[in-house]
């Protein structure tokens, strides 16, 4: 049985295309929510999802596949919090936007196969409703032990993972999964914060801010060693494949209230910042936008 671990806007449109397929399900979440959720695919179609139990950490019975699917500064807390539910054949897939926020000190005292990945997909929670805002999208996943050979539990979740309507899983090896990872994170650079300091979509972003956004990529390009041209390609693709959205830190912001310090750019922004330290970059354009940030939602 699967467990989904958060149920933000991911971790609940996972859990909506689980049930449609038919998957038995559990889910954790720090939130009293009802056992069901009402869900308009992408295609306009409109559900109302059952048949998944929302538990506690503590409630949850023991886990064979774990989808962690929170915040980045939540990802490890939230695997501790479930540490005795896991058995030595678990699999437990990581879900999260931006780098830098898994601690190899502490992911080595976990015997599990543990999985990292990176999505496409996106979906937005809407006066109670989810609205899926992807025509699906493709999981990139890899090992975090490079190389190593799934397991019977990480085999039979990604195989799940793959028959969702929409949705396309590739196993990727280590190197390939970190260029897919350093393109998001770009693009996440570029959008994120300014959305919020905004407080616009996505498709407003590069007009209101294209000195910054260009700026952004050049940085991150150069902090990265990626390609600048076909890094700002991809960029602006995602601008305008998602320019009626809001992202996902303006969720966080100005839906559930958080704080900057409590979302994700600190491993967005704030990680393109520490890899520039190491390797003596200036980074101007995304010190302005990490600054700006956190002093206008401290």
């Amino acid at each position: 049985m699967i467990t989904v671990l958060g149920l933000g806007s991911i971790g609940s449109l996972l859990s909506c295309k689980l049930r449609l397929n038919s998957c038995r399900l559990n889910v954790i979440s720090r939130l009293s929510r009802n056992a069901e959720i009402n869900y308009k695919e992408y295609n306009g179609l409109e559900h109302t999802i059952k048949g998944f139990e929302v538990h506690t950490a503590e409630s949850i019975p023991p886990i064979q596949q774990l989808i962690i699917a929170t915040k980045a500064s939540d990802a490890l807390p939230a695997l501790e919090s479930v540490r005795d539910k896991l058995n030595e054949d678990s699999s437990v897939l990581f879900l999260q936007n931006g780098l830098g926020y898994l601690n190899h000190s502490k992911l080595k005292t976990f015997n599990q196969q543990l999985l990292i990945s990176n999505t496409n997909i996106a979906a937005t929670l809407v006066n109670g409703k989810l609205i899926e805002s992807s025509n699906g999208g493709t999981f990139n996943v890899t090992t975090y032990t490079p190389s190593q050979a799934l397991t019977k539990n990480s085999e039979g979740l990604l195989h799940t993972l793959a028959s969702l309507d929409g949705i396309d899983v590739k196993m990727v090896d280590n190197k390939d999964f970190l260029n897919t990872a350093h393109l998001k994170l770009v693009a996440n650079c570029s959008i994120n914060a300014l959305g919020s300091i905004h407080n616009c979509k996505n498709g407003d972003v590069y007009q209101l801010n294209k000195d910054l956004v260009e700026g952004v990529i050049n940085e991150a390009s150069t902090v990265l060693c990626l390609d600048e041209k076909s890094t700002r390609d991809y960029v602006l693709n995602v601008l305008q494949s998602t320019k009626d959205n809001y992202n996902s830190t303006h969720r966080d912001i100005y839906q559930r209230g958080k704080r900057a310090s409590e979302t994700e750019i600190e491993y967005i922004n704030g990680h393109i910042l520490r890899e520039a330290d190491l390797r003596g970059i200036n980074t101007p354009y995304n010190r302005y936008i990490y600054d700006d940030f956190m002093c206008k939602f401290k």
